[in-house]
């Protein structure tokens, strides 16, 4: 008998996480298909997958002081333990608390749209695919301070009582970042270069050319303000071209920010599930002749020397990836 409760025991020990409150509509497995109602108490170690319905909500206990709880009509996988935790957000909405999270260890919250890194915080995570396919996530934080980083870049520091909204529409020549800095403002760092203060309560588009990133971005003001060094950017004003903390003087960057805007929506577009073969070749050819756009525009403005275009299909590769001397990764 005390050989069977010394097991029991260390077989919670053990446990990455364990189910602390569970209401309505919940589900847990190691994978989509094998998902089964979860019950409180419920212990489970390794990736995992947890599911909400519409009135569903649970909370999971990491130990005494740090947990997560997912919100109604959420699906995540769940990998906790070892050196890295990683939560991994396909849609709804996660709050994660780390009270007393271990130092040296690292925790994150990932989306389609970028991931978010802890350092000791509460902070909750939503994320939806949108219609034209743009993924956007959003981020409040409570307590302590968090990073979001995506593929293009990262907001270095959000901390306390901020908060920020970030659509992001991938293309294969470029991404659209529409980015809403909540209650204080915050600072977008593009290519690792590019840095662009955005004032709070105000909203940017930022067009990211992925073949030309370590040199310049594209920034517009839709609303509010924003900063770029010393120049301030207002809403309605024309956009510009963006190198490091500097605006490229006399280069008007509209027709660059229209080119991503096709390129990227296109192609996002063309990877939605239900089109027909006609639809998907229309977009990809608009996607074809947004790339195409992309580099007359900056050509055009004169930021770039003109040069016939190479291939380029970079997918979702990481902005610090070098590309070969054609342009290909």
């Amino acid at each position: 008998m005390v050989w069977v409760l010394a097991v029991a025991v260390l077989g919670v020990q053990a446990a990455d996480f364990t189910i602390g409150s569970a209401s309505g509509d919940v589900q847990a497995g190691k994978a989509k298909d094998t998902l089964a109602a979860v019950a409180v108490g419920a212990a489970f170690k390794g990736a995992t997958v947890l599911q909400t319905g519409p009135d569903g909500q649970v909370a999971a206990s990491i130990d005494e002081k740090n947990g997560f709880r997912l919100h109604p009509d959420t699906r995540l996988k769940a990998d906790i333990g070892g050196k890295a935790s990683r939560v991994t957000l396909e849609k709804g909405a996660v709050t994660s608390t780390l009270d007393a999270w271990p130092a040296g260890k690292a925790y994150e919250v990932a989306t389609p749209a970028g991931k978010v890194v802890a350092r000791g915080t509460t902070f909750t995570v939503a994320y939806v695919l949108g219609p034209d396919g743009q993924r956007v996530a959003t981020v409040d934080v409570a307590q302590g301070e968090v990073e979001f980083v995506t593929p293009e870049g990262s907001v270095p520091s959000l901390a306390a009582n901020a908060g920020m909204t970030l659509s992001r529409t991938v293309g294969q020549e470029s991404t659209m970042l529409t980015v809403t800095a909540k209650d204080a403002p915050l600072t977008l760092v593009l290519g690792d270069r590019h840095r662009i203060t955005v004032a709070a309560g105000s909203t940017v588009r930022v067009a990211v050319p992925l073949r030309y990133i370590d040199r310049f971005v594209a920034v517009a003001v839709d609303s509010g303000s924003a900063t770029v060094g010393s120049q301030a950017l207002s809403a309605g004003s024309q956009p510009v071209y963006v190198a490091g903390a500097a605006v490229i003087p006399n280069a008007d960057a509209s027709a660059l920010m229209a080119a991503v805007q096709a390129e990227s929506s296109a192609f996002a577009q063309s990877q939605l599930p239900g089109l027909t073969d006609e639809q998907r070749t229309a977009l990809l050819e608009a996607q074809r002749l947004g790339a195409q756009a992309i580099v007359a525009a900056v050509t055009d403005a004169g930021v770039l020397e003109r040069k016939p275009l190479l291939p380029f299909v970079p997918g979702d590769r990481l902005f610090a990836t070098p590309l070969s001397p054609s342009g290909t990764p």
